[in-house]
């Protein structure tokens, strides 16, 4: 039904203010009709009469119709006809209030009023996030222990009351910190007016897929992804990957960004160790102090004061992580995770690398192209369809800007410690660095010594008030124990030694493979059932000897006959 203002009456100011807008319309088509009835030409009667009869012919004019429909509807659209005693008492209400508000039939509840609903809160409102259910048993029965009142309020009326509590009401003391104020109201930061390069933003995350580590081929690990980027164009300028977030991953995203883009103004983060270590913060010595760069924190536990960098990771790192078949974040099938997991686990026992873990290199590749994906293609629906790197390059402002100096480029990864040198020598980060001009400082002089967190073969000295000393290389006091020559030729040596052992080894295989026992071969001889198999003939070799046949000892009458013969060995017997 259209909604009308019928003839241009309005609730008079004394409405009452809470009402809704089904009792205003209603209140204006109720005064439209009265206002027909007192410039009918007829009675009240005859009045009701002609719009009864004129509503079901189709006749009445559309303003008059529509209040009609108006004035008197019931719940589910149906239409009453008009009587006469209801116009009148219309009208007499018209007259004591100047209004045709139709009451309420059913009155909601106030359930500030409700005084047995702060007691069900203590029992609801915990940090372990009872049940309704749980917490209206606890209640009933603290409810009849204590012999409260009349019957305890049932669960479903408890249920029905906490569908008009407001959710930060109902969530005080079940949730906390920056869960808590998700369901506070907040204040959106304007970054349409800022140019680029006014304020960057930097936030770390977890990968949400195990990668094969950078250190240990055999070991898988969720890396830590710091992306930095500029807040009016949503443009990341800068990222870095290492193993957690520290001053080193943040230090370098950092830095790639300024290399590129210049400084900004102005780097917001949040409060953890690794956006705050005295390398990157501290007033005198730090990263962005050095450089001029003012460093702003959030309020701890509350993101939402960095949001416009949080949105950012579903569509970039998330993404990437979810293409990945280690993927480990929401969304994926429990039953796949966990499989992973095992098998990630068994291969890691076995000194294995899973095979479907992807490589360092391969997860560097595909990050690194969703980020460029994403600065050169992606319409951002905040820059108005614009992808960000147009927006960036178009708000770049050089007449401020400010680019890194030669200087500042070489000494932008250098962040320094303090040290005491010793007989030439530094000692930093467990090496040893050597220069032979510390020999001439004064004893227990305190020194700054700057380090590139990229290379570590040298670092530089300078004396406290930034005055540049020397270069000290990594181990450059380090030579070897031995003459070189003397070591070659000990080594040397000690090569033809191993030679000449594994030749008389070598010798002494070939002699006992030259030293074969010759002998007939055994041949399998064919079997027929009705053949008599001779036993096998043992042949001996030539080469070994036959025992000689015991010589069987004669008897007397044999040794004379071979001595003398028959007849003579008989006359002697």
């Amino acid at each position: 039904m259209a909604c009308v203002t019928h003839g241009g009456l309005q609730p008079d100011i004394k409405t009452p203010v809470k009402t809704t807008e089904k009792q205003r319309l209603t209140d204006g088509a109720r005064q439209y009709i009265i206002n027909f009835l007192d410039t009918f030409a007829g009675s009240d009667a005859n009045a009701v009469i002609f719009l009864n009869q004129g509503y079901i012919a189709g006749t009445l004019g559309f303003d008059l119709q529509d209040a009609y429909e108006q004035c008197n509807a019931k719940k589910g659209g149906k239409i009453k006809p008009l009587c006469l005693r209801t116009i009148q008492h219309w009208k007499k209400r018209k007259n004591d209030v100047n209004s045709c508000i139709p009451k309420k039939t059913r009155e909601k509840v106030d359930w500030q009023t409700v005084g047995w609903l702060h007691l069900f809160f203590v029992f609801y409102r915990k940090p372990q996030k009872p049940s309704v259910m749980e917490a209206h048993r606890q209640f009933k029965n603290y409810w009849n222990a204590k012999a409260i009142g009349d019957d305890c309020p049932s669960h479903w009326a408890v249920r029905r009351l906490l569908e008009v509590v407001p959710e930060l009401i109902k969530e005080w003391g079940r949730s906390t910190g920056s869960e808590y104020r998700a369901y506070q109201s907040f204040v959106r930061r304007d970054w349409s007016n800022m140019s680029s390069n006014e304020v960057w933003v930097g936030d770390g995350h977890s990968f949400k897929a195990k990668v094969q580590s950078p250190e240990d081929a055999g070991q898988a690990l969720a890396p830590e992804v710091t992306l930095i980027i500029d807040a009016a164009s949503r443009f990341i300028v800068g990222w870095a990957f290492s193993l957690s977030e520290n001053q080193i991953a943040v230090s370098e995203s950092l830095g790639n960004g300024m290399l590129k883009y210049g400084k900004p103004l102005v780097y917001y983060s949040d409060n953890g160790s690794g956006q705050t270590a005295k390398t990157i913060d501290h007033p005198a010595g730090g990263m962005l102090a050095r450089l001029g760069v003012r460093h702003e924190t959030g309020i701890p536990g509350n993101p939402q004061g960095r949001g416009i960098i949080e949105g950012i990771w579903d569509i970039t790192m998330i993404a990437v992580a979810r293409d990945m078949p280690t993927f480990q974040g929401t969304g994926m099938d429990g039953g796949a995770a966990r499989k992973n997991t095992i098998d990630i686990n068994a291969a890691k026992k076995r000194g294995e690398l899973a095979e479907n873990v992807p490589s360092w290199d391969e997860f560097k590749g595909k990050v690194e192209a969703r980020i460029h994906w994403y600065n050169t293609e992606h319409q951002h629906s905040a820059l108005d369809g614009k992808t960000p790197a147009d927006v960036y390059f178009a708000n770049f402002d050089d007449s401020w800007a400010v680019h890194l100096t030669d200087e500042e480029k070489t000494t932008l990864y250098r962040p320094y410690k303090e040290r005491t040198p010793t007989r030439g020598e530094i000692n930093l980060h467990r090496n040893i660095y050597f220069s032979k001009k510390l020999e001439e400082l004064p004893a227990k002089a305190k020194v700054r010594a700057t380090y590139d967190l990229r290379d570590p073969s040298k670092i530089w000295v300078s004396d406290l008030d930034g005055v540049f000393i020397c270069e000290a290389v990594w181990d450059g006091n380090k030579v070897a124990g031995f003459p070189e020559s003397l070591m070659d030729q000990l080594k040397e040596n000690r090569k033809e030694g191993k030679k000449k052992r594994a030749m008389e080894k070598y010798n002494e295989a070939e002699m006992e493979g030259r030293s074969v026992i010759e002998g007939e071969v055994l041949k399998r001889i064919e079997f027929n059932a009705g053949e008599t198999i001779e036993p096998l003939k043992i042949v001996q070799p030539d080469f070994i000897k036959q025992k000689p046949e015991e010589e069987k000892r004669l008897s007397y009458l044999d040794t004379m006959k071979a001595l003398y013969g028959d007849q003579k060995a008989a006359g002697n017997e």
